[in-house]
């Protein structure tokens, strides 16, 4: 049912793609404290069904979800068509790295629909099967043509698909495996203009900061993250990033401007910075404060 309007939760309703524009309006929200979960999306019943209108309008929605690296939850209402379609789609075209594998949710819904006489093996049972996936491959490019309404591109796509997830295949579907992140309990992080006020005992201009290595990230220290998402266009040397042990904010041309504030202190002179030029992802990282 319909969540009533008289209810206490947020409730968006947006024309697809949803992702970009949700997360762009809510950058508090993010991979580091945010479990993305769909319900029943159905993307994957085009195996049974041939209609394959629904698949392209969640693709865009699926790309940035994998490359903003969220945990995604998927519900289904079958294994026949829905599991099968999905998990091909995510291994065909999206590179997807499942952390946990398709199998039976013991929280599904109490109906089960059956097709009418002389529809063999139909069945729909909302959230009878789950599976989750954490990011994507980035050396595997999503085939040309996904993302626009190319015919020709598409049908080579779904054939893709179809060979990874043929019914009766012993040998199953052959996907990537990743690891869930460590969730923050509620790193607060949001756009706003105004200055965090803290006391600082580091600053220094975005070049200032270390790029990224993965052999400086000590693993002795647990570190901590804040992510932004910067408008299309902008690189690292355009940000004045300020980078102290409470806080870190960004500005930049056009009037962009974000604060984040640490889960807790960190130690700022060793922070560390990543730029994905692609999807706009800016991330800071710092070790925590030890005294």
């Amino acid at each position: 049912p319909e969540i009533a309007s008289s209810s206490s939760q947020s409730v968006y309703s947006m024309e697809p793609p949803c992702a970009v524009t949700f997360f762009q309006q809510h950058p508090e929200m993010l991979p580091t404290n945010t479990v993305c979960i769909v319900y029943n999306g159905g993307f994957g019943n085009f195996v049974s069904s041939g209609r394959d209108d629904l698949l392209w309008s969640w693709f865009p929605d699926l790309e940035f979800l994998g490359n903003r690296e969220f945990l995604c939850i998927f519900c289904c209402a079958n294994d026949y068509a829905d599991v099968r379609g999905e998990v091909g789609v995510h291994a065909a075209l999206l590179a997807s790295r499942f952390v946990l594998a398709p199998r039976r949710n013991p929280f599904a819904m109490a109906t089960v629909y059956t097709g009418p006489s002389g529809t063999e093996g139909e069945w729909f049972c909302g959230n009878s099967h789950i599976y989750a996936t954490c990011g994507r491959d980035p050396d595997r490019q999503v085939p040309a043509g996904c993302g626009a309404m190319d015919s020709a591109a598409r049908r080579r796509c779904l054939a893709e698909v179809l060979a990874k997830c043929r019914p009766n295949n012993a040998a199953g579907v052959e996907v990537l495996a990743g690891e869930a992140p460590l969730l923050l309990s509620s790193p607060t992080v949001a756009a706003v203009a105004s200055s965090t006020g803290s006391t600082s005992s580091a600053r220094c201009k975005a070049a200032e900061v270390k790029a990224a290595e993965p052999a400086e990230v000590s693993e002795a220290v647990p570190w901590r993250s804040i992510e932004f998402q910067v408008p299309v266009g902008l690189r690292l040397k355009d940000l004045d990033l300020q980078v102290s042990d409470d806080a870190v904010s960004a500005e930049g041309p056009a009037g962009f401007s974000a604060q984040g504030t640490w889960p807790e202190r960190v130690d700022s002179s060793q922070a560390v910075a990543t730029f994905k030029a692609k999807n706009g992802l800016l991330t800071v990282k710092a070790p925590i404060f030890v005294s």
